[in-house]
């Protein structure tokens, strides 16, 4: 299938790659019927935005990525408006992240690293770099 709407091919892709059934993911989403969500995904309609958040939980993906994607897709303008402040908000893997990082470390300063310690994570952090994605 040929897409031109990015919402209704990021949603295909994560339910193909869930492991769950269409009427599972439906279900824990709140929709009325899986007829709902297949008229996002085949882009007979939009994805409704107090679906956001269940449909992102169902798929266990950060909700912050599939609201950026929406925004992004369906009011362009709004995120022009918008983006920059989101620019600064920390998504819950990142929180993840930096939680453990006081706990490994016990201080949340790289300061507190060791100089092997401080070359090892700066190899980590460039092992992360890719190209972006929406997760």
């Amino acid at each position: 299938m040929t897409t031109k709407c990015p919402v209704a091919s990021f949603i295909r892709e994560k339910i193909s790659t869930s492991g769950k059934t269409v009427e599972e993911i439906g279900l824990q989403a709140g929709f009325g019927s899986t007829r709902e969500l297949l008229a996002v995904t085949e882009e007979q309609k939009q994805l409704p935005w107090e679906k956001v958040a269940p449909l992102s939980r169902a798929l266990g993906i950060e909700s912050g990525s599939l609201l950026k994607l929406c925004v992004t897709t369906y009011s362009p303008e709004l995120w022009k408006a918008i983006g920059p402040l989101q620019e600064s908000a920390i998504t819950k893997d990142e929180l993840r992240m930096i939680r453990a990082w006081r706990i490994y470390v016990g201080t949340p300063y790289i300061a507190g690293l060791s100089e092997k310690s401080q070359e090892l994570l700066d190899a980590f952090l460039r092992s992360l770099r890719t190209n972006p994605t929406i997760h």
